[in-house]
This record gives C-alpha cells, structure tokens and sequence, in this order.
C-alpha cells in the first residue's frame, strides 16, 4: 500500500511540475539566456511586419508597398508604455509580443538602438525618436522617462498653436531622414495633444556594386498582364542563392556583411499577392537557412520609390482596436483626462541602385484627447517581388515591401 502511495505522489508531483512548466512563460523560460529572449522578441517583431505587410496588401493592390517593421513597432512600443489594463494587452498582442514584458521589449528595443548603429562603420544607420506634446497638456514623468531612457527620445513641449509648432516637428523628420521625408503634418488640428514619432535612415553601398555599363532598359512584366520598362541591373558571381518550386531567393550584402537585402521572387505561375499571403516569419527563417553560395546571374531593377499610408486600419484589424477609441486606457501618459490613438501614419523612401540602397522611414503616432554542387543559377527579377532589408546576426527587418512597379513615379 505503502508503495502505491508513494507512485501516486511521484505521478502527481510529475503532473505539477508539468503543469507548471507550460505555464511558464516564454520570457521565464528564457530569463537566464539573454541571447535567446532577444532573438525570440526580433522574431515577433518580424511575424508583426508581415502582418502589416499583408493588411496593407489585402485588397490585392497593384501598388508599391514598402513599409519599416523596425519603425512601426517600435513606434508603438513607446506608445504602449503609456497604456495600461486591456488596451496595454491588446497592443502587445497585436505586436505579437504578448508573450513578453514591456520591460523586456524595452530592453531589445535599447540595445538596438545602441548596437545597430556601430556594427558596420561603412553603413550610415540612425535610429530616432521623439515625443511633441503641447505645452497645456500634463505627461507623467514616469512615461516620459522610459521613453527618454530606453529609445533616447527628444522630449519637446510646444505651443500647438503656433504655426512653429508644424514647422518644428517636420524640420526634425526631415533632419533625421536626411531630407528624404520632408513632412508628415500638415497642420495640428484642435483636438491633438502629443505626437510620438520613429524615424529611421539607411544608406549603403553593396559589398559587390554592380557594374553601371551592364545596366540594360528592359520590360517588367506587371500582375496585370502588362508590361512596362525598367533599368535592370546585372551582375555575376557567388550570391547567396535559394531555389525552390514556388520562388528563387538572393541574399545582397551592404558593406562587411552585417546587413544585406534578400530578394523574393515568387515563380512565374504564384501572383505576388498569393506569395504575400502565404508568407510568414516562419517560412522567412526557412529561406535564410536554406541559403547557399552559387555561381549565378542576377539582374535586378534599379528604381526609387515613396511610400506613405495611414495604419490605422491595419492595426485596428490586428486587435488594436480599443487603442483607437475612446474606451483607450493610456493613463500611463495622463492619468487624469482620457486619450487614444487617433491616426498612425507610415511614410518611407527607397532608392536601389548600382552602388548600395538608401531607405528612410517614418511613423507617427497622433494622439488626440476626449472621452550535388548546383550548376550556375539565373534570377532576373522582372516581375512584381517581395524585398526585406535586415541585420544579418539578429534578423531583425528594418524594411519590407512589395515592389509592383520599379518605374512608377515618385509623388
């Protein structure tokens, strides 16, 4: 009897400690390796930029489509140290963060910032973000200073209704982005009492520049059955390389390798709005970790593009919803009269040419107040694709987007 009791304890016990295990959280279970935690938490912010990606592309647009996951989430992390109850809870997990602390994401976020910018002296990176409330309008210190802290942000009090007020905020995007976004404010309506703003800029050159007298005017070949023509740009050599049935992925690296851009282009029968569906971070790891040096040909458009979309919608589609009304609990960042988020703004620019890429993105966040060894490979990227812009180590995506039509005309 003795030892039918002591086996029921050891199956109890056994049960518990079962039990209790997967209900600890991701972030308890990697609290003791801050290597892993962190590449867990990129990787959310990952799946959370191909959702975007996809809300922004579900109509199936025939438009250009580039966005910053870096910037849009880390955007509205800052914003989300300022909510609190179910409206903090719905962010994080429309974020794809549920599964992890404020505090933990903050600490990703501060070592991005820090640690990006001087992995490759060669590549010009900045990271920047600041909060503009009016000067009537009272902030918690405690919000102010998380955000100061962790993502240095420039904490401005202004006077809203001086027509300076616009003329401030635009000249500081326009300085961080090295004037390739000149403004994202027209004016400052009645009801606006704080911004918060991310912007980001990239530029760098190839490892490998393609050479200027290879580049060719050729046909693009658009969804739509049509054809319009681009400069395509060639080269030739060992290129990280992927080949399935459905696509061919290449892999370009920036300076000493420490970012690169990889190539997405679904096969001639899959639509570019079908890859895009079916895409995911889990299928992106996939094609990273199936990458392999190959002797090749790549041709590939030499193009400059704007991009600039209101994510409201997208966000609220993803969960946000109660961030955007007046049911919002931000009383982290005033806790005396209710805001919310009114309207997230997403604007960026991209340039691709025979020596490197520059990119720069926005997001602003408006806040109203109320209630066998392979033969050589061929990739010639003449048609609709999918481009990402990441850190090599971490994977983290600082832009990605669709490209429909390398010629279209800048606004």
């Amino acid at each position: 009897m003795k030892n039918q009791y002591t086996f029921k304890s050891i199956i109890v016990l056994a049960m518990c400690t079962l039990f209790f295990n997967c209900a600890e959280s991701i972030e308890d279970q990697y609290s003791n390796n801050p290597v892993i935690l962190k590449s867990r938490i990129i990787s959310s912010c990952e799946e959370f930029g191909i959702n975007i990606l996809k809300k922004l592309n579900s109509d199936g647009s025939r438009e250009n489509i580039f966005i910053s996951p870096l910037s849009i989430s880390m955007a509205l992390t800052m914003a989300c140290n300022g909510a609190d109850g179910q409206t903090k809870t719905d962010m994080l997990k429309a974020l794809c963060l549920a599964e992890y602390s404020i505090e933990s994401v903050n600490d990703i976020y501060k070592s991005i910032n820090t640690d990006f910018i001087v992995l490759d002296t060669s590549v010009d990176l900045e990271i920047a973000n600041s909060i503009w409330y009016t000067d009537n309008f009272h902030v918690e210190q405690d919000f102010l200073n998380v955000n100061e802290e962790f993502y240095n942000a420039d904490i401005s009090p202004l006077d809203f209704l001086l027509p300076e007020a616009v003329i401030s905020i635009n000249s500081w995007v326009s300085d961080k982005t090295h004037e390739k976004i000149n403004k994202v404010i027209d004016k400052i309506d009645a009801d606006i009492v704080m911004f918060l703003i991310n912007a980001i800029y990239f530029k760098a050159d190839w490892t490998k520049s393609f050479p200027i007298d290879s580049t060719k005017t050729r046909p693009f070949y658009l969804s739509d059955g049509t054809t319009t023509d681009c400069d395509l740009m060639k080269t030739a050599g060992k290129l990280s390389f992927y080949e399935s049935g459905d696509l061919q992925a290449v892999e370009l690296p920036y300076g000493n390798k420490k970012f690169n851009m990889l190539v997405l282009l679904p096969s001639k029968t899959i639509n570019i709005n079908t890859f895009i569906t079916d895409l995911s971070a889990k299928k992106l790891a996939s094609i990273n970790s199936s990458l392999a040096l190959r002797q090749g040909y790549l041709s590939l458009p030499k193009f400059k593009i704007a991009f600039n979309k209101s994510l409201s919608d997208a966000l609220i589609s993803s969960g946000m919803s109660a961030a955007f009304s007046n049911e919002a609990n931000f009383s982290k960042i005033d806790r005396k009269n209710p805001i919310w988020i009114g309207d997230v703004c997403h604007a960026t620019y991209l340039k691709v040419d025979e020596v490197g890429t520059e990119a720069a993105a926005v997001t602003t966040i408006f806040f109203p107040q109320g209630p066998g060894i392979p033969g050589p490979f061929e990739m010639v990227v003449d048609r609709p694709f999918v481009l990402v812009i990441k850190e090599r180590d971490t994977g983290t995506i600082m832009f990605l987007g669709k490209i429909e039509n390398p010629e279209r005309i800048m606004p």
